[in-house]
């Protein structure tokens, strides 16, 4: 096991390391108390994936140019890798499960 997610998010989007203060923004903070292990190729369950950077933002998943959420945990849900999981919203911080396509639900008021 690793704790290095936060830095792997940077390796995966650089362009974030220019933000200034950006450990302390608090899904920085979050990102940095995960743990990931390369010995499970990946995978957390049988058809749950670990967190994996390079697949936070595919373009298959989002219509939006800058998407507010992450997919933190791709989930096998019907079979197509990654056609759901838990979703990770940046700006709020909250989770959710959901399953692609679709439009993620809004954060509660």
């Amino acid at each position: 096991m690793q704790r290095n997610l936060a830095e792997r998010f940077l390796e995966a989007a650089p362009q974030f390391r220019e933000v200034p203060d950006l450990a302390e923004i608090p899904s920085s903070r979050f990102f940095s108390l995960l743990n990931t292990s390369s010995a499970l190729g990946g995978l957390l369950t049988p058809q749950m994936f670990q967190p994996e950077p390079r697949h936070f933002w595919m373009d298959s998943l989002f219509a939006t140019e800058v998407p507010d959420a992450v997919l933190l945990y791709g989930d096998n849900v019907v079979g197509e890798r990654f056609d759901g999981g838990v979703f990770f919203n940046i700006e709020t911080c909250r989770a959710c499960w959901f399953i692609m396509p679709g439009k993620l639900p809004p954060p509660p008021d």
